[in-house]
């Protein structure tokens, strides 16, 4: 079983991801998801002392893992 703090991690790495490959793409358009996403995160911790910086470090985890890995592609490919 995953814990808690695992489940909470992986929920939130497809918003890093996504986040990612919009940078990758279109870089206004994903600094400003992540951005939004890092204000909500924040705003819901300050409100609700939930402990959000969980939900943050699966997001910019694989948003630097998802960008790193577009980067060696491209160089590649």
């Amino acid at each position: 079983m995953l814990s808690d703090e695992q489940k909470r991690f992986w929920m939130h790495a497809p918003v890093g991801g996504i986040a990612a490959w919009l940078t990758y793409e279109h870089e206004a358009i994903g600094v400003t998801a992540m951005l939004s996403f890092l204000f909500y995160e924040a705003i819901q911790d300050w409100r609700k002392k939930d402990r959000s910086h969980k939900d943050v470090i699966g997001a910019v985890t694989f948003y630097f893992i998802v960008g790193a890995v577009l980067i060696i592609l491209d160089k590649v490919v």
